[in-house]
């Protein structure tokens, strides 16, 4: 069934993807925390490396911007992204294994110039 108008209803309601929730029965050991840092500037390019461990099936990219929070879902073969725009104050990356479980957060602050 093709229902055009219940899939434009839910894109205007939810913006943002989202992961399912956590599912530790499957197998609850959190991937280790990623190692996160600038690469270059400008265009800001960060880069991420999973850390030994538990396998990453995604990773939780979020930043702040005078405009706000924006949170990317990426797939875990990705490993670096440019961002344009606003010069984030905060950039931090999450891993996820495949059942859903979250690794320590890796965060990076803009320093006050």
């Amino acid at each position: 069934m093709d229902n055009h108008p219940l899939a434009s209803s839910l894109k205007s309601e939810y913006r943002e993807s989202a992961l399912v929730p956590a599912s530790p029965w499957l197998g609850g050991t959190p991937p280790p925390k990623p190692n996160l840092k600038v690469v270059s500037s400008p265009p800001l390019q960060i880069r991420w490396l999973p850390g030994e461990g538990e396998p990453v099936r995604w990773w939780v990219l979020q930043y702040q911007t005078r405009s706000g929070w924006v949170t990317e879902i990426l797939t875990g073969d990705q490993r670096s992204r440019n961002l344009t725009g606003d010069k984030p104050q905060t950039i931090a990356v999450t891993a996820v294994s495949r059942t859903g479980v979250a690794s320590a957060v890796a965060a990076l602050v803009a320093r006050e110039n």
